[in-house]
């Protein structure tokens, strides 16, 4: 992350673009201020999403932080979140990586995850139900204004 903050970063031996990182660099930056403080987050922080046929970047994923970081301050539960950019949207990628990370999350003992998503985001709404996922509060979120936040439970 420091090198993708600093416009250094590759993927698959090809640099990540400019305009990537630019629309990026607030996440990546609280992310980085993040790792300073609590290092142990760093496997459940932003991933890549990658199209598995042209190696393309197409989006990030990640938890917001370790089991306990999360807006609602459950200790047994992980916040997922994600982007996928403009080109890529609706061709399944966000549910599929979301699936992954959640499968990996269990495999950590984890099986409460979490997704704070915005009322007016129908494309992330949707993903959440093809998640089975289901509501369970609405918060103020300080940055994004109102967000219905839903869960997954599972074994």
């Amino acid at each position: 992350m420091r090198a993708l903050a600093q416009g250094r970063a590759t993927l698959r031996r090809k640099a990540i673009s400019k305009e990537w990182r630019d629309r990026q660099l607030g996440l990546i930056e609280i992310r980085l201020h993040q790792l300073q403080r609590f290092p142990d987050h760093a496997p459940w922080l932003m991933r890549a999403m990658i199209e598995r046929g042209s190696g393309a970047l197409v989006g990030q994923i990640g938890f917001h932080g370790a089991p306990g970081y999360n807006g609602l301050g459950a200790q047994d539960a992980v916040e997922l979140g994600y982007a996928v950019d403009e080109p890529f949207r609706g061709r399944g990628y966000a549910t599929e990586a979301a699936r992954g990370m959640i499968a990996w999350a269990r495999t950590r003992g984890i099986h409460r995850v979490l997704a704070s998503i915005a009322p007016s985001n129908a494309a992330s709404l949707a993903v959440a139900r093809k998640l089975g996922m289901h509501e369970v509060t609405i918060v103020e979120d300080e940055v994004d204004g109102p967000e219905i936040v839903f869960e997954a439970r599972g074994a």
